[in-house]
């Protein structure tokens, strides 16, 4: 599966013409529809219904033969996250699969961010599970589930959502460590007798208004409050896997630092191959 982020599109006869000026809405919104892609959108919920349905936080499903994740000291992970494949729509995204997808942390200052963002990190973990024993009981869980927390808890999320998803599509982020070359390849493509080669001399802020993609959700494209750590060595992760933005739900909040955003990625490879051992993981915060 090859994700493409920049599709050509034959300029439509009411194109504007080289003759005139640029306009730069005209390239935002051609820029828009080039990088158009699906995108599953994540709602909250009360609370689960169960150890085996999708939530953010709570408490996980376990099989009975497998313990808690721990990292190199022995301490437990937390379950950040845990997505039913079965409750997600149909997508382009590569996630119709059977089974259970999770996402561990450690409950440190650092919520077991890795700072160098090796793919080998020991703070974060993400666990597959092609089958679910629904035999499980949560008994059993709470005898195993004992996660490390130091002396002050940092973990972004209060308490447990319940999960329900939407297929929808959209555009890439303008933090997107590919944005500007995209968008400067369709402006030359618009507008080849005034070509630019960065955005300098454009609005930045009104583009970067256009293209914020903001919100939890798997697929699309990620939002950072910094800079997208993928840039250089990581850049064949492109599929994001899983992102889960600060928001409040009746009276129960999720907040990383001061309003910031995680995310995870995968390659494509290690997606078709269901090799989950090299998901980047990053949060940042303003």
């Amino acid at each position: 599966m090859k994700i493409s982020l920049f599709k050509k599109i034959p300029r439509p006869s009411e194109s504007p013409s080289t003759d005139k000026r640029p306009d730069v809405n005209h390239v935002i919104q051609v820029s828009k529809k080039h990088t158009e892609r699906e995108v599953i959108q994540i709602h909250l919920e009360d609370q689960a219904h169960s150890i085996f349905a999708s939530k953010f936080g709570g408490r996980p499903y376990l099989p009975r033969t497998l313990e808690v994740p721990v990292n190199q000291n022995g301490q437990q992970l937390r379950l950040l996250a845990q997505i039913r494949m079965d409750e997600l729509p149909p997508s382009r995204i590569g996630l119709s699969l059977t089974g259970l997808l999770q996402f561990w942390v450690l409950d440190d200052d650092t919520t077991g961010l890795d700072f160098e963002y090796s793919l080998e990190a020991d703070d974060y973990r993400i666990l597959y599970y092609p089958t679910i024993d629904e035999s499980v009981t949560s008994t059993e869980i709470d005898y195993k589930y004992h996660p490390y927390c130091e002396n002050k808890s940092y973990f972004p999320i209060q308490d447990e959502f319940g999960l329900h998803f939407t297929l929808e599509k959209e555009s890439m982020s303008y933090c997107d460590f590919q944005f500007v070359q995209t968008f400067v390849k369709v402006w030359n493509q618009e507008y080849p007798d005034f070509p630019i080669s960065n955005l300098d001399s454009l609005d930045e802020e009104m583009i970067s208004e256009q293209f914020c993609m903001g919100g939890h959700k798997i697929g699309g494209y990620p939002l950072f409050t910094q800079w997208d750590p993928r840039e250089g060595k990581n850049e064949d992760h492109k599929i994001l896997l899983l992102q889960i933005d600060t928001d409040q739900f009746n009276g129960k909040e999720i907040i990383w630092g001061d309003s910031g955003v995680a995310n995870f990625f995968i390659t494509t490879h290690d997606l078709e191959t269901l090799n989950f051992s090299r998901v980047l993981y990053n949060w940042d915060c303003y």
